[in-house]
C-alpha cells in the first residue's frame, strides 16, 4: 500500500545529529498543515492517518514521536474544512510532549478574516496574575477559544477530552519533570505563545505537582498582542520563550505600525514599489494606529534571506 503522502527523502533520509531544536520543531510545526485541504465529518481520522504517516517516514531525523491527543480540528460549519488543527505527540524516549498547532488553512476564510486579519481591537489577558493593560488581538483571541474548546472525535487519541482535561490526567501524579514544547508557523506563531502563556498562566489548575516546563518555539509569527502583552509573556517565560523569524517575511512585520511601514519597501530594489500594495498597508496601519502592537522575544533569532 503507498503512503498517502510524498516526504522529501533527503529529508527523511536525515540524521538527528543534523538537526539542531530549532530545526526539529519547525518540522513538527508544520505538521498539522496535512489536515489543511481536507474536510467531512471525519477531518481528525484522515488527518490524523496523514500526521502518523509523516511521523513514521520522518522517524530518523525526528525520533520516535507518536500522536497521544488529537488531532483536535475546529470547523466553522460542519464538515467544512478546518479552521484550526492541533495536536499533541510525546517522544518515545525522552517522555517529551510537543503540542503543534496548524497556521493559517489557506483554504478557510475564517482563519483569515476571523483570526488573521481581526486585529483593529484588542481583547484583556484574563488569565494568572496579568496587569489590567495586557491584551491580545482580538483574531488571537478567537483562535485561542478555538483551541481551548476542541474536543477530539472517537476513533483518535484521546477522544472527547480537551487539551487541558488531557493534560490534567497526564499530570495528575507526581514524577519527573516533563518538556512540554509548544509550538505552530505563520498564524500559529501567534497562537503558539497565546496557548503556551495560557497553560503557564493556568498550570496549578491541570499541573498540581508541577511537572509540566512549559516552553515555545513560535515561527514566522504575527504579533499576538500589545506591548504589554510582549512585555509579559516575555518575563513569564524568560528564556523558554524562542520567537524565530525571517526579516523579509511579511508576516513578521505585521503588526507594529512601524514595523508595517516598513513592508512598502521591503523588497526594492529589486522589486519597485506598488501603489495598491502601499494602500492595502496604509489600511492596516490605520487599523492597528494606537494599539501599539509588539513582537514578543527581543532575542529572537532571525533567519537571513534574499
Amino acid at each position: 500500500m503507498s503512503s498517502p503522502i510524498d516526504l522529501n527523502p533527503r529529508l527523511c533520509e536525515t540524521s538527528a545529529e543534523e538537526l539542531d531544536l530549532t530545526r526539529r520543531n519547525l518540522i513538527l510545526a508544520f505538521l498539522p498543515y496535512l489536515g489543511a485541504p481536507l474536510s467531512g465529518s471525519n477531518v481528525s481520522e484522515k488527518a490524523l492517518e496523514l500526521i502518523v504517516t509523516a511521523l513514521e517516514s520522518l522517524r530518523k531525523p525526528l525520533g520516535h514521536w507518536e500522536v497521544v491527543w488529537g488531532p483536535g480540528v475546529f470547523q466553522v460549519l460542519p464538515g467544512a474544512i478546518p479552521a484550526n488543527t492541533m495536536f499533541v505527540a510525546e517522544h518515545q524516549e525522552t517522555g517529551e510532549l510537543f503540542i503543534s498547532i496548524a497556521g493559517t488553512n489557506p483554504f478557510s476564510a475564517y482563519a483569515w478574516f476571523i483570526e488573521d486579519f481581526n486585529v483593529s481591537e484588542t481583547r484583556a489577558w484574563s488569565y494568572g496574575d496579568a496587569p489590567e493593560n495586557v491584551a491580545l488581538s482580538k483574531g488571537t483571541l478567537k483562535g485561542l477559544l478555538a483551541l481551548q474548546g476542541m474536543v477530539p472525535p472517537n476513533g483518535v487519541p484521546a477522544a472527547n477530552v480537551s487539551l487541558e482535561g488531557f493534560l490534567a490526567t497526564r499530570f495528575a501524579a507526581e514524577g519527573p519533570p516533563v518538556e512540554v514544547t509548544v509550538s505552530g508557523h505563520s498564524l500559529g506563531g501567534a497562537l503558539s505563545p497565546a496557548v503556551a502563556l495560557w497553560l503557564a498562566d493556568t498550570q496549578k489548575e491541570w499541573d498540581h505537582h508541577t511537572r509540566a516546563a512549559i516552553s515555545v518555539y513560535a515561527y514566522a509569527g504575527p504579533t499576538p498582542g500589545n506591548d504589554h502583552f510582549a512585555d509579559y509573556i516575555n518575563h513569564r517565560l524568560g528564556d523558554r520563550l524562542q520567537r524565530i523569524a525571517n526579516p523579509l517575511d511579511v508576516v513578521t512585520h505585521a503588526w507594529n505600525v512601524c514595523d508595517l511601514a516598513d513592508v512598502k519597501a521591503l523588497y526594492t530594489p529589486e522589486l519597485s514599489r506598488n501603489t495598491l500594495w502601499d494602500k492595502a498597508v496604509d489600511v492596516f496601519i490605520a487599523e492597528t494606529n494606537g494599539i501599539h502592537y509588539q513582537q514578543i522575544d527581543p532575542n529572537a533569532l532571525e533567519l537571513p534571506g534574499k
